[in-house]
């Protein structure tokens, strides 16, 4: 019966509200146990739609609000490319110079710039599965050394003493790694004498997006901050944040691969601003598509829209771009649910592409 008069609420809300966005449908087009943020932003526009489910730390039970701040995951690929376009455009480094112009212990001289910015290095896919390796499990370093969290410096001062073997000679494959975004950033840091989050937020602000960027590295400091958990086949949960509430005996404390936060709305604003930097809002694809890192917008032909996410922990985010209505669509979800597939969101962005917004 419940279902049943679910079914006619859908059913007149889609015949009869066809001009706004419903909370209740909304809902009801979520996953299950969904908690998070969603905003909805018309295009150079004001927002129609922003909603908060859920607590931000289920300990405390504090509520989610519309200032709560979520780790963006590999979404903070974009702000490194936005500072390194800005060091080019300012000629104060070059795409085919060497790393080691910048960063002179990089043991590697025939990686570039612009080598690190196209995942082209051959650099190890995954520095916390490095760390792990070479240093946490290395028995010649006294136990107390080992409980720490890791940053940038650790990570370069490794690679200067172990020299991973790349995978590929440089340039001639493309393939993720976690290391490449963060050596970026510590070549930021070095060449404009800034700390990262500083950097950002004043370019930011230079270029009047209305965001505030929060990077976060040494100690989770946040306020405000959204917890991400995991949802487990037991219906039981678990906290799935950083490293040590994931079984590791040590935290990430780096800059450049993750670790930015902002909240939905301004994760709107700042996809705005990328969708018009690429100049996606005036291009009609018709096929599938994919754009190259940072940015990581792919086209989905069946839904009409752009997408890009990224994901920390038990947080997924996601920025979409509805070429139907020209919205920007942002969600930040705080639950990982493993049997969760790809497209649960699906139903919700149709329910949002059959809406009549004047």
């Amino acid at each position: 019966m419940e279902k049943v008069i679910s079914g006619l609420f859908l059913f007149l809300s889609f015949s009869c509200i066809s001009q706004s966005i419903h909370s209740d449908s909304i809902q009801y087009f979520l996953p299950s146990n969904f908690t998070g943020q969603i905003a909805v932003k018309k295009f150079n526009g004001e927002f129609i739609y922003k909603k908060n489910f859920g607590n931000k730390d289920r300990l405390k039970v504090e509520p989610i609000n519309d200032s709560t701040l979520f780790n963006i995951g590999q979404l903070s690929h974009s702000f490194v490319d936005f500072a390194i376009q800005h060091l080019l455009k300012l000629s104060k480094i070059k795409l085919s110079e060497n790393i080691t112009s910048y960063l002179p212990q990089f043991p590697y001289e025939n990686i570039t710039v612009e080598h690190l910015i196209n995942h082209q290095s051959g650099l190890p896919a995954s520095y916390l599965k490095f760390y792990h390796k070479e240093y946490y499990n290395d028995w010649n370093i006294k136990l107390e050394d080992r409980q720490k969290r890791m940053d940038n410096d650790d990570l370069l001062l490794l690679i200067h003493t172990k020299k991973p073997t790349l995978s590929f000679e440089p340039g001639k494959k493309t393939q993720y790694a976690d290391f490449n975004y963060l050596i970026l950033v510590s070549l930021l840091e070095r060449v404009t004498q800034k700390d990262f989050e500083f950097l950002i937020k004043e370019l930011v602000s230079q270029s009047h997006i209305p965001c505030q960027p929060k990077a976060c590295s040494k100690q989770d400091t946040i306020l405000n901050k959204g917890w991400g958990y995991r949802f487990f086949p037991d219906s039981t949960l678990a906290l799935c944040d950083n490293l040590r509430s994931r079984g590791f005996p040590f935290d990430d404390g780096t800059k450049g691969n993750q670790h930015i936060y902002l909240s939905a709305s301004d994760l709107a604003h700042w996809g705005q601003f990328l969708i018009q930097e690429l100049h996606l809002d005036s291009v009609k694809p018709t096929k599938t598509r994919s754009f190259p890192d940072p940015y990581q917008f792919t086209y989905d032909n069946e839904l009409n829209i752009l997408r890009s996410k990224g994901g920390y922990g038990g947080i997924h985010s996601h920025i979409i771009y509805t070429y139907n209505h020209q919205w920007i669509v942002t969600i930040h979800s705080a639950l990982l649910n493993p049997d969760m597939n790809s497209n649960a969101l699906n139903e919700l962005l149709r329910y949002l592409n059959r809406i009549q917004i004047p």
